[in-house]
């Protein structure tokens, strides 16, 4: 493999390290990630990182939709990815699983996402446009800020096409 893989490690290195600090220090930031039950738009907020083959910087957009059944969070999000000589757009929607009993400042999450990407290849002749059909799997942890705005760090497999990896943060507000 080539040395991307190195870097995607130690930023989610570095991320899950420095992170908790910027959480809360009191009990209370144990709460769970979300305040309020059910489904329906919660929140919003930007997401950046890398990407993995193509070798990508990644921003974009996510929206919390809140909880469907006990612990089971959709967050649906779109990407646009740069680099490479490649310039992609990624939508997917995940579905996580929230540990939300574990008691730490951390909320740690797991699950999967069906994934559409569009990939303009740019050739010296001409561009060439693929849709590849994803299928990821991943999880993250998710943090309660001093502001009460959520912060994550997730990394995502694909088993189907789109991006062999992608290491994002994102702000929930």
């Amino acid at each position: 493999m080539r040395s991307h893989w190195k870097v995607v490690a130690a930023l989610v290195a570095i991320a899950l390290i420095s992170v908790p600090a910027l959480a809360q220090d009191d009990p209370a930031a144990v709460q769970r990630s979300t305040d309020t039950d059910g489904f329906g738009l919660r929140g919003w907020g930007p997401r950046v990182g890398l990407a993995a083959d193509p070798d990508q910087v990644v921003a974009g957009v996510h929206f919390d939709l809140g909880e469907f059944a006990p612990q089971v969070w959709f967050q649906p999000d779109v990407l646009l990815g740069f680099g490479d000589d490649v310039t992609s757009l990624v939508a997917s929607a995940p579905v996580w699983y929230r540990f939300e009993d574990v008691k730490s400042r951390v909320t740690p999450y797991v699950g999967g996402a069906l994934a559409v990407g569009v990939f303009n290849v740019d050739k010296k002749d001409n561009d060439d446009t693929n849709v590849e059909f994803g299928l990821q799997v991943g999880g993250g942890g998710e943090w309660r800020l001093k502001s009460g705005n959520r912060f994550a760090v997730e990394l995502r497999l694909d088993l189907v096409d789109v991006w062999d990896a992608v290491v994002v943060a994102g702000w929930t507000f």
